[in-house]
């Protein structure tokens, strides 16, 4: 391997680390940037951007030149990039019938120089400049040779020179097989300093050139080129794709806003061919509760959900009816009873965990929903309750399946939970603390279920933005729900009797004289990791909270 072979595959090593760094960015942004116009961040940007456009009627010659443009500029790299690859290849070989294109890339062809007599007495002026492309043409035979003809050389191999013959020294004592040919390049003061063999030319020059655009052809023969028509190439495949997502996103937004109907989205592939598209980003059990009264109906969205395949658990969840979220709603409430349950939401299924044990799995199914329970079906053969054994290699820690379709069903679904705590030795609350004459011992979710439209929209407008931070993790409990980044406390939501408080994991005392309202509880060890209290009475609270919580 020569010295350009290694230089190519350190090359590419880089490129592909360049490219997979570049990748791995534009993937993490776009999900973000994503995540961010679900949760409605964008939407003033998205809706000053279409309403300025409605009235626009599209220009057709704008939509060629945009389309044009773009596919013009890769046939032509590519091209260029062929071409190069062409001249490459055929460089040190002679030249056949068909003329090949050479690259001049030396000055010793540019200009007269003036101690070069014979080109100014023989009115010479086919000098060459550098990045010229020329056509070389087959070499004719040897006694065919003039003076002054312009012939292509090999010096060494891969290194060619194109030079003017000066002199013809015919056979003689020295070289009595062969004619000697003197070359010299028309900038240069003397010729070259050996004489050179017919064996050794390639091809001969017979003024046909085209100026400049070999600068190009170098370029796209050189390691750089060729890594920078892969990164066009990846360019080309990519941005397509996430122009689509976006575009994708927008209509969706569009329809959630109501300001286009569903069926004005009929006619767009791109949500026609993403029925697993979320139209809004997956929300925690609190979320559902302070938005449970209405059902899911009253969004412009929900109609463009019926009848699609492949919708997700909180799509499913907004679909279903009353009755079917009354039994979910009863489930749930019975599941955090369980001290320090967690939940994570995924694309199908809701999931709860008491720390690393298991409990178990809630989806969706058709117009009921299924509950997968981390219990031994073996042991409850022959009872009352009615289930089956899933075989599901995603369900393996879940294997008893229990489709709830009526209350009794969810009344059997939340004995087994405790069934399944008691044989985990799981600490469950006394139901008799659940719900009390004062009140005081109500849960988050009964308490928002409870309190005013404005408490249930800032506890929305909270919950969405901490879950729009990329790499949040949500601890949800019976009183509060907790943010965190891995280990770092980001902020925890309560309800102080009828009023949504935020906590948040901030400093007091570098706020004070600002115009931020708060209580400084870092006094008391129950608020340590969260010492600043904020209580949301108001629209201009929330907005302040949301600040702060940027500032985190």
């Amino acid at each position: 391997m020569n010295f350009n072979s290694y230089t190519l595959i350190l090359c590419l090593i880089v490129y592909v680390g360049l490219v997979a760094l570049f990748a791995t960015t534009i993937v993490i942004i776009t999900k973000q940037t994503l995540k961010l116009m679900r949760v409605g961040v964008e939407d003033e940007k998205i809706k000053t951007e279409y309403l300025k456009n409605k009235g626009k009627k599209q220009s057709v010659i704008m939509g060629i030149i945009n389309l044009v443009i773009p596919v013009v500029a890769c046939a032509v790299m590519l091209t260029l990039f062929i071409g190069s690859v062409i001249v490459g290849a055929l460089s040190d070989n002679k030249v056949g019938d068909v003329p090949v294109m050479k690259v001049v890339t030396t000055a010793s062809m540019a200009s007269k120089n003036e101690k070069n007599e014979y080109l100014f007495d023989n009115e010479i002026n086919d000098q060459l400049q550098v990045y010229d492309i020329i056509f070389a043409h087959k070499l004719p035979d040897e006694k065919d040779l003039k003076q002054y003809d312009i012939v292509l050389y090999e010096v060494e191999p891969g290194v060619m020179i194109i030079h003017r013959i000066v002199n013809i020294e015919e056979p003689n004592e020295k070289h009595p097989n062969e004619r000697w040919f003197q070359l010299q390049g028309d900038s240069v003061q003397y010729p070259d300093k050996f004489p050179v063999k017919y064996s050794q030319m390639k091809g001969i020059y017979r003024g046909d050139r085209i100026p400049f655009i070999g600068s190009l052809v170098v370029f796209m023969q050189s390691t750089a080129g060729v890594l920078c028509v892969m990164l066009v190439v990846f360019a080309a495949i990519v941005m397509p794709f996430l122009e689509k997502k976006f575009r994708k996103e927008t209509m969706l937004r569009l329809v959630s806003m109501g300001l286009i109907s569903s069926e004005e989205t009929s006619n767009s592939n791109d949500v026609q061919d993403a029925p697993n598209q979320q139209t809004t980003i997956e929300q925690p059990l609190y979320y559902m509760a302070a938005t449970a009264d209405t059902d899911g109906v009253g969004n412009a969205w929900y109609d463009s959900l019926k009848g699609k395949k492949g919708l997700t658990f909180r799509q499913k969840h907004d679909l279903a009816s009353k009755e079917v979220l009354a039994r979910y709603k009863q489930i749930v409430i019975h599941l955090y009873k369980i001290k320090g349950l967690h939940v994570w939401e995924g694309k199908q299924c809701e999931t709860y965990k008491k720390g690393r044990t298991p409990i178990c799995k809630i989806a969706f199914r058709g117009k009921s929903f299924s509950v997968y329970l981390a219990l031994n079906p073996a042991e409850y053969e022959n009872t009352k309750y009615i289930y089956t054994q899933t075989t599901a290699k995603s369900y393996k820690d879940y294997p008893m399946a229990v489709k709830v379709t009526s209350d009794r069903q969810a009344k059997w679904v939340c004995e087994l939970i405790s069934d399944l705590a008691n044989k985990n030795g799981l600490y469950m609350y006394a139901i008799s603390k659940l719900l009390t004459i004062k009140g005081t011992d109500k849960t988050l979710e009964e308490r928002l279920l409870s309190s005013s439209e404005n408490t249930k929209n800032w506890f929305k407008q909270l919950t969405e933005y901490l879950l729009s931070i990329d790499g949040i993790r949500v601890i949800s409990s019976k009183k509060q729900i907790s943010y965190k980044i891995k280990n770092k406390n980001i902020a925890k939501l309560k309800m102080v009797g009828k009023t949504l408080n935020l906590y948040l994991a901030l400093e007091p005392k570098k706020f004070k004289n600002t115009k931020y309202k708060f209580i400084d509880v870092s006094a008391k060890k129950v608020h340590a990791k969260y010492p600043m209290r904020v209580k949301i009475t108001s629209d201009r609270q929330a907005k302040w909270a949301l600040e702060l919580i940027e500032k985190i």
